[in-house]
Parts: C-alpha cells; structure tokens; sequence
C-alpha cells in the first residue's frame, strides 16, 4: 500500500468523522425549541414502523434511540419510507440523536418510517415534534396530529381547518397501532449510508 493510499484512506476516515460529529449536532438546542407532540415506541431489527404526522408549518423531527439503534426516514409522497433512496425524501441514521428540519414547502401528512438496525433484536425510541424556531412564518402553529400507521400503512385521517364556528376539526378511523414491515439489509448498510453522504 501506498503514501498515498494511506493519505486517501486517512482523509475519508477523517471526513467520516466530521460528518458523525456534525450530525449529532442538533439544530438549536432542543430545549429551547417548542415541543408539539412526542410518541415513544420499540421497533424489532430489520423492520419499520410508522407514523404520519399531520402539521401546519414549519417542525423539527427528532428521533432519540433510548436502546439499541433506530434511523428515520421521512417522506412527503410515499406512505412507507424504507431505506432504499428512491423511498424517501429526507432521512437521519446516526448512533445518537436524529435531528430532520422539515421544509416549509412539504405536504401534509408527512411519512416517517423508524427502522430498526440489524445489529440490536429490538431497539426502543422517542420520536419529538418542535415548532422549528429558524423560521418565521404566520402559518406555523401547533396543530399535529401524529397516527401510527394501520394494516395498509395508510392513515384514514380527515383534518379540516375550520368548521362552522372557525375550530379545528378531526376525525379519524385509523386504530392506534404499529405497522412493521420487513425490511433485509447487511451490516454493510451504514456503510454505503457514509459513503453516500461523502459523495454526494
């Protein structure tokens, strides 16, 4: 092996670990943010579960792994995010916190998948919803909604904004349970998860 073999090698593990470590640096401290809604639940190795998060405005997602290792995936079109790109739109798989800002142009209701990594039999989490502090605009408020997903991973939620006396109205027919899907990766996953980071 060559000098500079070494040298490529010793930069893509440096640039690896300044991607971890500025991806574990949230967005503004959490604390500060307004909290909106918060679910917490468990999800098996090599599966997702869902949940679609009904929002007026701008939100932060953010995923804690309280045991084992959990990643989100977030979609506004595809009711079952997976890992796979073509899936989804914007996705978070760090060993800590997975922190997603969600653009103000994404439809409602959002779909988030929580995979749950091979390498742990179960891993446990808290997914949180914050009013995104960045963004200044008339339309954020706190209304959400958050629905696991049914059978079909499809949510059957009517929201309307305003009925007759200007209130919020919601109906749902959805049943609050979770929505596994299996899902076969190889430990070799993260890895092309980093290297997809780096080169794009």
């Amino acid at each position: 092996m060559g000098l500079s073999s070494l040298k490529n090698i010793f930069n893509l593990l440096l640039t690896v670990i300044l991607l971890v470590l500025t991806a574990n640096c949230d967005i503004s401290s959490m604390s500060e943010m307004e909290l909106l809604g918060r679910k917490e639940g468990t999800v098996g190795n090599e599966n997702f579960t869902y949940y679609y998060i009904h929002h007026l405005g701008n939100i932060v997602l953010s995923l804690t792994t309280n045991t084992g290792d959990a990643d989100m995936y977030v979609s506004e079109t595809n009711m079952v995010p997976t890992y796979a790109p073509e899936t989804y739109d914007l996705h978070s798989a760090t060993c800590g916190r997975d922190t997603i800002e969600i653009p103000s142009n994404f439809k409602s209701p959002l779909s988030v998948g929580i995979f749950g990594h091979p390498a742990y039999d179960e891993s446990s989490y808290t997914l949180e919803v914050f009013k995104n502090p960045t963004e200044d605009n008339e339309q954020t408020s706190s209304f959400l909604i958050i629905e696991e997903g049914n059978k079909d991973g499809v949510p059957e939620i009517k929201v309307s904004l305003k009925d007759e006396k200007g209130k919020l109205t919601v109906k749902s027919k959805t049943k609050k349970k979770s929505h596994n899907v299996s899902a076969k990766v190889g430990g070799i996953f993260s890895l092309f998860e980093i290297l997809e980071l780096i080169f794009l």
